[in-house]
């Protein structure tokens, strides 16, 4: 369990994070920069003040610097992190021991900035054709960034359009990508957005004895969000991924103009949100969602109203065009 020394950490270019933690703070020491390390449970988070003093309480070390009036958090194992210093994301440790003479009790952790995803599907509809395009933009902000950054470094190209066209073809049927996964990085902005269009077959479904055509449209980024429960009674709290935001929005291209003013939805509990607003205009509708949890967890008495919510977002997800 003890660390490596600077030099050594420095000159083999890799560690682990109580290794990663001391260099750094080395670094920023030997710059008159005042930094310690900081031992934190990334599993009970605040809970860790209830256990009782034990070396095997900590399974993560991090980094405390204080600078020109401004405390940061740091952890240096985040690979691709981007953005100045100020705009970093720090993850939800809550509290943590500084390694520091005179310092007994566990500190407040900061928590930076919570990232959040924004996700745009255009649908372009043609009813004399049975096909349909579909483009997405998906933008990721902060941590998220940091986290689409390190996956899209992780996995080739090939591996990646794969995976998204797979999602796709498990909602749609078959689809078929038209062009290459592209992607754009701004990392002064901390923002990772990629690009994606595919061409979806047989997305109208036609209804003969009604003579009429339907397509069927699923905000499946924000089920994947949901937890599952079952409906027993509970004696344990919901978890829930939380810090989690995510704005969703299906802009669909219609043949003819349509009304979807009923679909308006607002749900708002101390644990999470969720917002429907449905938007329509001249040959086009837009129906933006946003869904957040606000705590970690629903307590164990909550349990079937989160259940009933779940119930009543979901029916919200899907989305029938018929014309």
């Amino acid at each position: 369990h003890k660390p490596n020394t600077p030099g050594a950490i420095f000159k083999q270019r890799y560690g682990d994070c109580k290794d990663k933690s001391l260099l750094l703070c080395t670094l920023l020491k030997a710059n008159n920069i005042d930094a310690q390390m900081v031992y934190v449970n990334t599993n009970s988070r605040a809970k860790t003040q209830d256990f009782l003093p034990s070396p095997i309480v900590f399974n993560h070390a991090v980094v405390k610097a204080d600078l020109e009036g401004t405390r940061y958090w740091i952890d240096p194992t985040i690979a691709y992190q981007r953005g100045p210093i100020s705009s970093q994301a720090f993850p939800h440790y809550e509290m943590g021991l500084v390694i520091k003479e005179g310092i007994n009790d566990l500190t407040e952790t900061g928590q930076g900035i919570n990232g959040y995803t924004r996700i745009v599907e255009t649908f372009s509809l043609d009813k004399d054709s049975t096909s349909a395009i579909l483009e997405v933009n998906t933008q990721y902000f902060f941590n998220q960034a940091d986290d689409a950054r390190d996956k899209y470094a992780s996995a080739s190209l090939e591996e990646l359009e794969k995976s998204y066209l797979d999602y796709y073809s498990k909602l749609y049927g078959e689809v078929e990508s038209i062009g290459e996964l592209t992607h754009e990085d701004n990392e002064e902005e901390n923002k990772f957005t990629i690009h994606e269009k595919y061409k979806i077959a047989d997305f109208w479904k036609k209804n003969e004895k009604e003579k009429t055509v339907a397509c069927n449209f699923h905000a499946q980024s924000i089920s994947d969000l949901l937890r599952i429960v079952a409906g027993k009674e509970r004696t344990a709290p919901i978890a829930l991924d939380y810090p989690c935001f995510l704005q969703y929005q299906i802009t669909i291209e219609t043949p003819a103009p349509v009304s979807v003013s009923d679909l308006a939805f607002d749900l708002r509990k101390t644990a999470y949100r969720f917002n429907l607003r449905p938007v329509s205009s001249n040959n086009k509708i837009n129906l933006f969602y946003e869904y957040e949890t606000l705590k970690e967890s629903v307590p164990a008495e909550n349990a079937q109203e989160y259940i009933a919510d779940f119930k009543d977002i979901s029916e919200r997800l899907d989305y029938t065009l018929t014309v």
